[in-house]
């Protein structure tokens, strides 16, 4: 019974989450690759950016 209640309420809730994380990670990784670039570390702001296209695929 318990383990039925279980999957039943946490499992949409798990799509939820990894969803969340994932939008997270993205404005984090926008927002460390816009500042990289204001400072003019071009290179590790490109870093961020293929991070991001990673996330998103």
């Amino acid at each position: 019974m318990t383990t039925a209640v279980m999957s039943t309420i946490f499992s949409p809730l798990s799509g939820l989450w990894s969803s969340l994380d994932r939008t997270i990670q993205v404005v984090g990784y926008s927002k460390a690759a816009a500042e990289l670039a204001r400072l003019g570390y071009h290179e590790e702001s490109k870093a961020c950016m293929m991070e991001i296209a990673k996330l998103r695929n």
